[in-house]
């Protein structure tokens, strides 16, 4: 038959070829664009909606430079979304800026790709 013909490709006899299964993030932040972002021009104050009945509501936001988990831990830029398993993890997050809506986040895959899963996590919910 034909396809005996035609060389197989390593690791593709039984399933998908390219990619790797994995996280498409890693390695395109430079590939990842939102509309809207706390503090990329100078120091913002940013609001959290579930935090209207405690004592400390708002908070400031410095995106002017990338996290830092010790010299910018107020950054919330977009690339902050791409999974890492550091110790400051949990931390970093993307904020984008109060009073925003119709916020979009876009990343350019630069192929095809098929997707099986999207996983997405909030840090904060909105009331």
């Amino acid at each position: 038959p034909i396809s005996q013909d035609l060389p197989q490709l390593q690791g593709c006899a039984e399933g998908s070829c390219y990619p790797a299964t994995g996280d498409l993030l890693v390695g395109r932040a430079d590939r990842l664009k939102a509309t809207s972002t706390c503090g990329l021009t100078r120091s913002r104050p940013y609001c959290i909606v579930s935090h209207l009945q405690e004592d400390k509501k708002c908070f400031v936001c410095d995106s002017r430079r990338p996290y830092d988990p010790l010299y910018n831990p107020i950054s919330h830029r977009i690339e902050n979304v791409i999974t890492t398993f550091a110790p400051h993890r949990r931390t970093a997050w993307w904020q984008s800026a109060n009073g925003s809506s119709e916020v979009s986040i876009q990343l350019d895959l630069e192929a095809e790709f098929h997707f099986t899963h999207l996983i997405m996590t909030s840090q904060i919910g909105r009331a």
